[in-house]
């Protein structure tokens, strides 16, 4: 079965797949298919919608690295991954110990056999 997009609608490559694929009444893997069998280029923005930029705590709450993660996340009001992520891509330290080897006046311990 070949699909042809209908002229009266929005084009493969103006809009999303998805949006083309809803206004043409056909599953969006039918629009992605008959785009790059004809080379048009994508159209539209896939993913978060516009305007919803990352993630920035708010002031006057906990902030990561001052508390648990867990804690972070609940005064802040967003899911702990997300602190996670944050902490990850601006580089700042879990709060607390985590492990034996954290830190620098932890030493290894050698056992002998």
């Amino acid at each position: 079965m070949s699909w042809t997009p209908d002229p009266a609608f929005i084009q493969p490559g103006e809009a999303s797949d998805r949006e083309v694929a809803n206004v043409h009444g056909v599953h969006r893997l039918t629009v992605t298919k008959y785009r790059r069998r004809h080379g048009i280029p994508s159209g539209g923005r896939m993913g978060r919608p516009p305007g919803s930029g990352a993630w920035v705590p708010a002031s006057g709450r906990l902030q990561p690295g001052e508390a648990t993660d867990e804690a972070v996340a609940a005064s802040q009001g967003v899911p702990v991954s997300r602190v996670l992520r944050y902490r990850a891509r601006h580089g700042i330290a879990a709060f607390g110990r985590r492990g034996l080897m954290d830190g620098p006046d932890m030493m290894p311990i050698e056992i002998a056999d």
